[in-house]
């Protein structure tokens, strides 16, 4: 045989061995023998690239490209130097890499792992198409293209490659966390649950999967372990607003209006808090027997929000509130269902409680006004 093979599987040897500076000096003598193949000069320039010399390797990939033009890893190889000196710059040498072999997986992977860090959906989904079009079969893929198409809020479409990538690698831990969330979207609290604490098992410090947890054992009317699934987020450093801020709601549900709204107050603290929160507080303060505190909260926050659909729900429930009041406020609470009534884009059933609360106003006796001289 020719002794270009002996030293070919020498530095392949070394190589794999991770004795990267020996490689090279084996694939230096076989460069100064062929200096035309492709490989050799890819070869040395991944080594250069474990040993972290990037400038040097970015020139030997360039190398493997000026002797074969279509030489997809070497294309691949000036990505991955140039994602180590710019994490943040889409390498354009990826889709280069792709282009000259469609079928080349890790070119893939490593595409769909920028957009994911970039939160492109769009991108992320046409890209995870692409490849598995191309014919990669890769779990990852498959969970990338979930993920994007959840993040698109088309969680009904997530659903099959979600299921398909863990089938393929049930070891894929994200997948787990991934699948929750869709069906947590979907609705599908019953059977969010176990992909959720499957993901905990071996990610117990992860807040965000608690706070789903929690949200999913909150929908099934698991008050108590809601309530300790988001106790575990808060300890995880989950976000103190949102989980006050659900700790509110799961008590509210569970009929303990004072502990939900203590828990509304301390979220009000915290920056961040959701704009409907102050809506929640006032029906605890409802719950409560409490209908002018209910008001004022409702009352801020229909001046300050500009979402229409808020602001019905927020007229709504101060003119219950004014109706609440001792003595009641009739005409108040008739002026907030009427500006609800003439709203005709809202929801049927915001209309119909807005009409009910017209009719039965209509149909509550008034005083009488007092005759002069009587």
């Amino acid at each position: 045989p020719h002794p270009i093979y002996g030293a070919y599987e020498t530095a392949m040897r070394h190589f794999r061995q991770g004795e990267y500076e020996v490689s090279i000096r084996y694939l230096d003598q076989l460069i100064d023998i062929e200096p035309r193949l492709a490989d050799l000069h890819y070869l040395r320039a991944e080594a250069l690239r474990f040993m972290g010399q990037l400038d040097e390797a970015r020139e030997g990939y360039s190398d493997a490209v000026r002797q074969n033009p279509s030489f997809a890893p070497a294309f691949l190889g000036l990505a991955k130097v140039q994602l180590t000196l710019d994490p943040n710059t889409y390498p354009s040498n990826l889709d280069r890499a792709i282009e000259a072999d469609p079928t080349l997986g890790e070119a893939h992977l490593l595409k769909v792992q920028f957009l994911q860090r970039a939160g492109d959906w769009a991108a992320l989904e046409s890209a995870a198409q692409a490849a598995i079009q191309a014919g990669v079969d890769e779990p990852l893929l498959h969970l990338a293209l979930a993920e994007a198409r959840l993040a698109l809020g088309r969680p009904s479409e997530a659903l099959e490659p979600a299921l398909y990538g863990l089938s393929r690698n049930p070891t894929l831990l994200p997948g787990y966390h991934l699948l929750g969330r869709i069906l947590l979207a979907l609705e599908r609290y019953q059977e969010a649950i176990n992909p959720l604490q499957t993901y905990l098992v071996y990610q117990p410090g992860d807040p965000q999967a608690w706070q789903e947890l929690a949200l999913a054992r909150m929908r099934l009317a698991e008050f108590e372990p809601a309530l300790q699934a988001l106790d575990r987020a808060l300890q995880g450093g989950g976000d103190p607003a949102w989980i006050h801020y659900w700790r509110g709601r799961t008590l509210l549900l569970a009929d303990e209006p004072q502990g939900a709204l203590q828990a509304f107050q301390e979220a009000q603290q915290q920056a961040g808090s959701p704009e409907d929160l102050p809506l929640f507080a006032a029906q605890a303060h409802l719950d409560l027997g409490q209908p002018q505190p209910a008001i004022e909260s409702l009352s801020q926050l229909i001046g300050s929000t500009l979402d229409p659909m808020l602001r019905a729900r927020a007229l709504l429930m101060r003119a219950q509130a004014y109706e609440q009041l001792d003595p009641p406020d009739l005409e108040s609470a008739r002026i907030d269902y009427q500006a609800v009534a003439e709203q005709a884009d809202l929801p049927p059933e915001m209309l119909i409680t807005a009409q009910e609360g017209l009719a039965r106003l209509q149909a509550t006796p008034t005083p009488a006004a007092t005759q002069p001289g009587s």
